[in-house]
């Protein structure tokens, strides 16, 4: 496998990596498994003796297609013949870090974010067979060696490519990076017995001598403390577990990745994982970003609160910018536009008349215990929720109520805030009794 083809895939999106593969080597001739039971795989399906993997087109909706006890609680249809692509093993991590992308719906901003970006274990599962083969120049495991073949003079490549991976996470992290490594001598754990102090971490930061309250020391094989971790922290182990193997070898993969500095390269490459993020939908908005009082982390985020996912048809986004307001009604030179706005409002459904406010689910912050949302009288609609009222519906007595008692015993008004596109928001004015109404902000696309 070239430089030139290895950069050329990098390019593609995950669906037309698919797509290339298929042409490359050629479609299945089988289904994976040999029935929806899933108990048995399809010994056709297997191609390793030309030194190619065989890898579920659907990983990125569902997860560990190929092992029986999960394949068989997914759709069968993600096994069949026409689902699947076979790769070369530096191609397979390729289309495990582009899942990865995908997956992601937000710019990373938390420590424990990083950790969630490596959505299942398939990106580490390959690491560690690449790293084998590496180690042992063909791996001892007999039918990997074919496997070996393809990728044996990519090792440059390979570490390239994980380099590009963590410069695409460091670059889109939002957070906060400047708090220092927590996994290091001297730092304090928190138990409830009390603080242990960290004086010895191995390699791998997968295990710890700690000194415990009473100054007995004591090890401990396990992770530590998942909430202190900082950036730094999660940054690190994603790249100690890509480097990890069944030997010691991956300290010198670590080696290679962390001194690794061509830096062009490495930032042209990483640009790259960007074709395949979509964020809430409207990706070419999330750099983007917003005040902490427009309710959202960025205008890709914002804007899909108020449109359903991939709505372009409704208006072309791609050649316009948002422009964003805050003030108590629209603005005169947006009302001939397209434009969405945000408020905060307590209404009912008026006679005779059909819902029209939709609400993602995710975005809906009650209170536990206080109220529920109705499924009877609000309709779900793929992940959304259409709103007939902002009333609160207590189960206990089968009611609606305008007002309710918050956590502080306090009698408070009930409101929802919502982001409407324009046509939503004149239907809502129209189709609605609006007790109470505050626009809060908005953007409008010129």
């Amino acid at each position: 496998m070239n430089r030139k083809e290895f950069k050329d895939e990098l390019k593609m999106t995950y669906g037309e990596l698919q797509s290339y593969l298929i042409q490359k080597y050629g479609g299945a001739k089988c289904d994976y498994f040999v029935n929806p039971e899933c108990k048995s795989k399809n010994k056709k399906v297997s191609r390793t003796s030309e030194g190619l993997y065989c890898h579920h087109m659907d990983e990125d909706k569902g997860g560990n297609l190929g092992n029986p006890p999960q394949a068989k609680m997914q759709p069968f249809e993600w096994q069949k013949k026409e689902r699947l692509v076979y790769c070369n093993i530096l191609e397979h991590l390729i289309l495990h870090m582009k899942i990865a992308v995908l997956r992601q719906k937000n710019m990373l901003e938390t420590p424990q974010e990083i950790a969630d970006f490596f959505t299942t274990g398939g990106i580490f599962m390959i690491c560690d067979e690449i790293n084998d083969m590496f180690m042992n120049d063909g791996t001892k495991v007999a039918w990997k060696k074919r496997c070996f073949e393809e990728i044996k003079e990519n090792y440059e490549d390979y570490i390239l490519l994980i380099k590009s991976f963590m410069n695409y996470i460091e670059t889109d992290y939002k957070g906060n990076k400047m708090e220092p490594a927590f996994l290091v001598p001297g730092s304090k754990v928190h138990f409830s017995d009390g603080d242990c102090e960290i004086l010895k971490v191995s390699r791998k930061k997968d295990a710890f001598l700690l000194k415990l309250p009473s100054g007995e020391e004591k090890a401990l094989k396990s992770v530590v403390a998942y909430q202190q971790f900082t950036y730094a922290d999660q940054f690190d182990l994603a790249i100690r577990r890509m480097a990890s193997g069944y030997e010691s070898f991956y300290t010198d993969i670590y080696e290679d990745i962390v001194k690794y500095d061509n830096k062009n390269l490495i930032e042209e490459s990483s640009k790259l994982f960007k074709v395949d993020y979509q964020g809430y939908g409207f990706a070419q908005y999330a750099d983007i970003t917003l005040d902490e009082s427009f309710g959202s982390r960025n205008a890709d985020e914002y804007i899909s609160k108020a449109l359903p996912m991939y709505c372009e048809k409704m208006i072309d986004f791609k050649e316009k910018t948002p422009q964003f307001w805050k003030g108590e009604d629209v603005p005169k030179n947006a009302r001939k536009l397209f434009y969405i706005v945000r408020i905060k409002t307590s209404f009912s459904l008026k006679e005779g008349m059909e819902p029209c406010v939709r609400y993602r689910e995710r975005d809906i912050l009650r209170t536990e215990n206080i109220f529920a949302i109705d499924n009877n009288h609000n309709i779900k609609d793929r992940g959304w929720t259409i709103l007939a009222t902002s009333d609160i519906y207590d189960k206990k007595t089968d009611k609606y109520y305008s007002k309710y008692r918050d956590i502080n015993g306090k009698i408070v008004a009930a409101a929802v805030t919502v982001s409407l596109g324009k046509d939503d928001y004149l239907l809502f004015k129209e189709r609605y009794n609006i007790r109470y109404i505050e626009i809060l902000d908005g953007c409008y696309f010129g």
